[in-house]
């Protein structure tokens, strides 16, 4: 099997390496290269997910300090919503 080839991408964005006749393959033959597209993309999320984790928490704890504040100055959450 040689190893020269061209490469062609297709409309999808995929790319496809097409592979000259041989006595193997005589009338050529095109192979579909993988890529590794989920990884990519989900590597471009984490920061963004990272992120907005903070935020959740970050509002978490800002519930928190007006749920403890509320309660040390005398005005008490109901007893049945209380978490602490």
């Amino acid at each position: 099997m040689s190893d020269e080839y061209t490469e062609r991408t297709l409309d999808s964005g995929e790319t496809v390496r097409v592979y000259p006749p041989s006595e193997e393959f005589p009338e050529g033959r095109e192979v579909l290269v993988k890529t590794k597209a989920l990884r990519d993309r989900l590597a471009a999320q984490r920061s963004k997910n990272l992120a907005a984790q903070e935020a959740l928490l970050q509002a978490q704890r800002d519930r928190l300090a007006q749920a403890k504040q509320a309660q040390a100055e005398g005005t008490p959450i109901p007893f049945e919503k209380r978490f602490l």
